[in-house]
């Protein structure tokens, strides 16, 4: 068992990323990066999925670029600055359950993981809307 994450631009799937169901670390940043965390359903997703914008996507990444220290271009408002702000003091504060206590190789595998994951959407046709199912 494990999670299957599917990206679909008008019924057409464009971006996969699939993991084990014991890679804590890969689907506490995964959920959390895609504001997500109510679709992680412990072994795997729940199933669901939800609707994402161009925007979104990109803000995903620039939060990661913010974590990475890269430069970046991230739409600016209040809401977006505070959640990469909040994106960042929630990679610097794992630790607090048995299961988030991730060496830093796991942490870049996943950080790197999912960074080609959303390159992999915003690299695809633009799209006014994206639909991510978690599986």
């Amino acid at each position: 068992m494990g999670h299957s994450i599917i990206a679909f631009k008008n019924d057409t799937p464009i971006a996969r990323l699939r993991f084990g169901a014991t890679n804590y670390a890969m689907s506490s940043y995964l959920y959390k990066v895609l504001n997500a965390e109510d679709y992680n359903n412990g072994m795997s997703g729940n199933g669901k999925s939800r609707i994402y914008n161009y925007e979104n996507i990109l803000n995903a990444k620039a939060a990661i670029a913010y974590y990475e220290k890269e430069p970046f271009e991230m739409v600016r408002n209040i809401e977006n600055e505070q959640r990469a702000e909040l994106f960042l003091g929630s990679f610097l504060g794992f630790g607090d359950t048995r299961q988030e206590h991730f060496s830093t190789s796991e942490i870049s595998e996943a950080i790197s993981n999912i960074k080609e994951f959303l390159s992999s959407i915003l690299n695809s046709e633009p799209f006014a809307e994206i639909k991510i199912s978690f599986g």
